[in-house]
């Protein structure tokens, strides 16, 4: 009776056993299952790691028909812009026409590029170089990693930025963009120059501590108007080198005379305004 008992109990045990393994092998086991849960959680406020935000994406080859950077049709491997952008929308819940997206790169770039832009198919951030023996080739590896933006678009097409070294990236409501860069004023030419100056120089210098920080900043607390003459910028901004060897900054031949002077009145203008972030 006693060893009757005793194989009873231990069958039990073995069924009790057997019983929790079934049920616990259901449950997700650690590094495998609820992936989404482990993502880090991104804010619409906070700078986002690009290494961090293309983690949560396979990527894929990417044939480019000609990249304006190396001057020549690529293959890449990186993301889709549309998938990453689409899928950060669905996340924060924002409206797609309302923000554009900042990019900050390890030299000081700093463009803006509208997110409507970059939910079209045709952007993809890329991180390997599938032609090179390394990851970039040796002549680029420094300027291109971690992440590069390029666009597969014609050759004449001139709207996009194609920033590369990006390490992080930013959404900016678009009616709180450059406010301190802004002018504060109702007069036609400080606003037109400052149009200019958004799409021509605020990717590498700032105003008021606000745009790229590759060129120096123009305005805090010297604005440049207060130690350069016009026809001096002007000059400058033809044929930099001709100024400074070894400048990173490009001839702007396409901006006219007239446009420079717009520019140059909008940077007068902004003496009167020298408000920064962290006043």
């Amino acid at each position: 009776m006693k060893m009757t008992t005793i194989k009873q109990m231990t069958l039990l045990v073995f069924f009790c056993l057997w019983v929790w393994c079934c049920t616990d092998s259901n449950k997700p086991t650690e590094g495998v299952a609820n992936i989404e849960s482990k993502q880090k959680a991104f804010t619409i406020e906070a700078k986002m790691d690009i290494d961090t935000l293309l983690s949560r994406f396979d990527k894929e080859v990417v044939h480019i028909g000609y990249d304006f950077e190396v001057k020549k049709a690529k293959i890449y491997l990186g993301v889709n812009s549309h998938k990453i952008f689409s899928s950060l929308i669905r996340e924060l819940n924002i409206d797609s026409s309302k923000y554009d997206v900042t990019f900050f790169c390890k030299d000081g770039y700093s463009p803006t590029v509208s997110l409507l832009q970059l939910l079209e198919r045709n952007g993809y951030i890329v991180t390997k170089d599938v032609e090179a023996k390394d990851v970039w080739e040796e002549d680029i590896k420094a300027k291109f990693a971690p992440a590069y933006l390029v666009w597969d678009i014609p050759k004449n097409d001139h709207k996009h930025a194609f920033p590369y070294g990006i390490v992080q990236l930013q959404f900016i409501e678009k009616a709180t963009e450059y406010s301190l860069a802004k002018p504060r004023t109702t007069a036609k030419e400080p606003i037109e120059g400052f149009a200019l100056f958004k799409d021509k120089c605020i990717k590498c210098h700032s105003i008021n501590q606000e745009g790229g920080i590759m060129g120096p900043e123009l305005n805090y607390p010297k604005n440049i108007t207060e130690y350069w003459q016009l026809e001096q910028i002007k000059l400058f901004i033809k044929n930099p080198s001709s100024f400074r060897a070894n400048t990173k900054m490009p001839q702007l031949t396409e901006l006219t005379d007239a446009q420079i002077d717009l520019i140059f009145k909008y940077l007068q203008f902004m003496t009167t305004q020298k408000i920064v972030k962290n006043d």
